[in-house]
């Protein structure tokens, strides 16, 4: 579950991190799978993500258990918008859950 930038020597924003770990199981709960061993290393399902896009590892993998279909044709648009903004490589273009709201209150 962990980020990707929590393998380097930089700070980084915990509540970001967070925010990967729950698209990944997001991710684990819809297509009954994880979507990768790790984000460190030479994950072959990491690296296709990292290089093409979320939706491009959805066309390449197939539901855990089902009969053949390809996670793009079980995922609702909503879903994989979701999981889009969650599963982002670069923490500043993840999606967060709202904890600038908090600082202000």
């Amino acid at each position: 579950y962990r980020a990707p930038e929590m393998f380097g020597l930089c700070e980084y924003d915990a509540f970001l991190t967070d925010a990967f770990a729950l698209g990944v199981v997001l991710f684990a709960l819809a297509a009954r799978d994880y979507p990768w061993q790790s984000t460190c290393g030479s994950c072959a399902w990491f690296k296709l993500m990292a290089d093409r896009g979320l939706r491009e590892l959805l066309t390449e993998r197939k539901l855990k258990g089902g009969s053949g279909q390809r996670l793009a044709e079980v995922f609702s648009p909503k879903v994989v918008d979701l999981l889009e903004g969650l599963l982002q490589i670069q923490p500043g273009r993840r999606m967060c859950l709202g904890e600038a709201n908090f600082a202000t209150q």
